[in-house]
């Protein structure tokens, strides 16, 4: 990925070319700067290189590169940070101008390359289940330890979240905080096999979390057999991509759903969705209804229906008698806890929807709360809330108290210990029937709450995805932003990846019985724009292979299907952009409910004139309905009756010459509906999506605007099947029109003209075929474009989502 970045700097006070030359660094673009006092930069940063003081306009040579110097005679360039040979090296960057006269101006730079961390050669940085061998020699190095100059390093490792062995390895040497050793693998008697954490620090007594660096998980012993690849099919069974509020009665996949829905599963195996001023149920015939809210947010309506109050739901839990829990946000961030009984009836039990402070001890209708995150009913009748920083617990006879937390944001990773002195940041709760408790946490861990002491059963602390499929769950990337417990003892988790936003990598994953972790569902890929034509929603196929946008929640229905919340948020609802709000379903292995995709892998792309199909997944036999629309006009429809479960390729009459909207309607024998819809377009048509996403592509070097000050296409217009005009506005005003278009060949072709957009206006570069160099980034980037620079096969025409 090529980054773009503005340099005022550069274009500061101009100096007199007479002035001495020097070279300086500007800024720390990417990675982490430390030892600034002594200009040590680690290793793979990006810096930005500034020098002034030279000839305007001449060509100046640093190091390998050759760069112009502006009138001002400055200039400025990237530079990468490359690995020392050691733990630090000292770099030495010289510009040299030379005149036509002979002369020579020449300016240097010297400053200190470290590596960040710690570096063993048999452990791979940065990947789990790396293998140890107890008494190994190695010759290992460290750097960025540079508030530890002069001081000892040491190695603790640690078994279980239990030190076992510390040892000094070296001394920490000037000016980066680094060293070169020798180091002795497991150097102790009664090396037990397991997963250690091995950490370095120059610390005798550190923690595994206390500053330094280190391996989260170095395997000592055999390794566990794989776990299966699961194959499990994602549906979806609420949702239909819109931002209009639930219907009632309606089909659930008919009906639109809030971008950051919080869902539970009824005892029933209805699900209870949470949504502006609502609270929904989709029953076991796939319809959705209200159960609370009038969908007005408020807090009215206390001691009659429920369906007749006011609600603003941040979070809900099923109850087994029927009735539920609604976590209440109020203004100005404060909340409450309202219980909707089994007859509908809706009452506060705990929070009075005002500020103060969290008093325990007595009733919890006279406690403030601030705004459940999540609310879970207790084996024993209490109900457990997570609100900021702490967990409360109102008891059966309505008192309320803490249980977890301190009240504290935490501001480093913590490992567990007593729950109530412990900084905690919780996202969700669930109780489990043993009396402890799950508890999701901001700080990338999940904890088991029990005994009083919270205990971290996945996540490391550690952001970003890793592969560690397989790996022991606290020893892996978890970010966990939901949970919930899967029938065999294990658990599901929500894993949000880096935080939200671009850069996130949302997947649902299991933690199994004996600890380990596996992705259920996601990619790991994350589109935040609809425009991406290769964000596949993967309904149909493989869970494992859909690029899934933000989640917010998870649940486990009665019969074991697993379904969780997608949306992107409040962004969504304020931009109009991203999937407003998708209940997606995984069915177990046998039986659920009924659910139906049209696969968006295949038979997408249509010869017009000629007969065409469409591939439908089911997850049980139903009778099928297949429609075929041009917008609201409907073209022909096609009904099959006892369509097994599994895919079914359907043939359908000859189409027309325009895109295309295919309609799915399935109905099973116990009265079950399912519905789903995508586009078709005919072979030769240059989709929407497809277009702005190559003129987002090829914005940067079109209009030479650097990344920072781009906002991306302005407006497109369509000038017949195959050609696509959009403006491009990197600061909000045309620079210039990119003219995209498909030929019949299959490969996509690139014109540019000066704006506004039109028909028939004089072309300033010429059409030719789209090349990988128009884009920003390297194609082999996960983040750029499918392989669309040759001939375009059908899989990236049609928007997948």
């Amino acid at each position: 990925m090529v980054l773009g970045i503005a340099l005022p700097a550069f274009l500061g006070v101009a100096k007199p070319a007479s002035a001495k030359p020097r070279l300086w660094v500007e800024d720390v673009v990417l990675g982490e700067r430390f030892g600034s006092g002594d200009r040590c930069f680690s290793a793979g940063s990006t810096l930005s290189i500034a020098g002034r003081g030279f000839t305007a306009g001449a060509r100046v040579r640093v190091g390998r590169r050759t760069v112009r110097a502006g009138r001002d005679g400055g200039f400025g360039f990237l530079s990468r940070v490359p690995e020392p040979r050691g733990g630090q090296q000292q770099l030495v960057l010289r510009a040299t101008q030379r005149s036509g006269a002979g002369g020579r101006r020449t300016a240097t730079l010297r400053y200190w390359a470290s590596l960040q961390g710690v570096d063993v050669p048999g452990w791979t940085m940065g990947e789990s289940d790396a293998r140890g061998t107890p008494g190994r020699v190695e010759r290992a190095r460290a750097g960025g330890f540079d508030w530890a100059i002069g001081r000892t390093l040491y190695v603790h490792y640690f078994l279980a979240g239990r030190r076992v062995f510390a040892a000094p390895v070296a001394k920490l040497e000037g000016p980066c905080g680094a060293a070169d050793f020798r180091l002795v693998q497991f150097p102790f008697r009664r090396v037990a096999d397991g997963v250690y954490h091995v950490h370095f620090s120059d610390r005798r007594t550190a923690g595994p979390d206390s500053p330094g660096g280190g391996y989260r998980a170095v395997r000592v012993g055999p390794a566990p057999p794989p776990l299966p690849v699961s194959t499990t099919p994602l549906f979806t069974i609420g949702g239909n991509g819109t931002a209009a509020p639930p219907g009632n009665g309606v089909a659930a996949t008919a009906s639109g759903l809030s971008p950051e829905a919080r869902v539970s599963a009824r005892p029933d195996g209805g699900l209870l969705v949470t949504g502006p001023g609502r609270v929904s149920v989709i029953d076991t015939a796939g319809r959705i209804s209200t159960v609370a809210g009038t969908g007005h947010a408020g807090s009215g309506g206390d001691g009659g229906p429920a369906t007749a109050a006011q609600v603003d739901p941040s979070a809900v839990a099923a109850l087994s008698d029927g009735g539920l829990l609604i976590g209440h946000c109020d203004t100005f961030e404060t909340g409450r806890v309202r219980r909707v009984a089994a007859d509908g009836t809706i009452t506060t039990i705990a929070g009075t929807g005002r500020g103060g402070p969290k008093r325990d001890g007595g009733p919890a209708t006279a406690a403030s709360l601030s705004c459940p995150t999540a609310v879970a009913p207790a084996p024993d009748g209490g109900v457990l809330i997570a609100e900021d920083n702490r967990i409360r617990r109102v008891s059966p006879d309505g008192a309320i108290g803490t249980i977890a937390g301190n009240g504290e944001f935490p501001t480093e990773p913590v490992d567990g210990g007593p729950a109530r002195s412990t900084p905690i940041d919780p996202t969700d709760l669930v109780a489990l029937p043993d009396g402890s408790a799950l508890i999701a946490d901001a700080t990338c861990h999940v904890f088991r709450l029990a005994g009083g002491r919270l205990t971290v059963v996945a996540g490391d602390g550690s952001v970003g995805r890793r592969r560690d499929d397989g790996a022991l769950a606290v020893n892996a990337a978890v970010c966990a932003d939901a949970v919930a417990p899967a029938p065999d003892g294990g658990f599901y988790v929500v894993d949000a990846g880096s935080s939200g936003g671009t850069g996130s990598e949302p997947r649902l994953r299991l933690i199994v019985p004996d600890g380990r972790i596996t992705t259920i569902a996601g990619t790991g890929r994350f589109s935040p724009e609809p425009t991406r034509h290769d964000d596949f929603r993967g309904d149909g196929g493989p869970a494992r292979r859909a690029d899934l946008q933000r989640l917010h929640d998870v649940t486990v229905l009665p019969d074991g299907g697993v379904v969780f919340t997608e949306g992107l948020g409040k962004f969504a609802t304020a931009t109009g952009r991203g999937r407003p709000g998708l209940a997606r379903y995984l069915p177990p292995p046998a039986g659920g409910r009924l659910a139906v995709a049209v696969r968006r892998d295949r038979d997408r792309v249509f010869a017009p004139g000629a007969p065409a199909f469409v591939t439908v997944s089911l997850t049980a036999p139903a009778d099928v309905a297949v429609t075929v629309r041009d917008g609201t006009r409907t073209l022909a429809t096609q009904r099959s009756e006892g369509v097994p479960s599994g895919d079914t390729r359907i043939a359908l009459p000859a189409l027309a010459r325009t895109p295309l909207i295919v309609q799915v309607s399935a109905v099973d024998a116990a009265g079950r509906v399912a519905e789903d819809r995508a586009p078709v377009l005919p072979r030769g048509w240059l989709s929407d999506a497809l277009a702005r996403s190559v003129a987002e592509g090829v914005i940067f070097t079109l209009t030479h605007a650097p990344a920072a000050s781009a906002y991306g296409p302005g407006r497109c217009r369509r000038f017949g099947p195959a050609r696509v005009d959009c403006e491009l506005a990197p600061e909000g005003r045309c620079k210039v029109v990119a003219s995209i278009r498909l030929g019949g060949d299959d490969r996509l072709r690139l014109a540019t003209y000066r704006c506004p957009v039109g028909l028939d206006k004089p072309l300033v570069e010429p059409l030719r075929r789209l090349r990988p160099r128009d884009y920003v980034c390297e194609v082999t980037d996960r983040s750029c474009p499918p392989p669309i620079f040759g001939v375009v096969a059908d899989r990236w025409l049609v928007p997948w989502g």
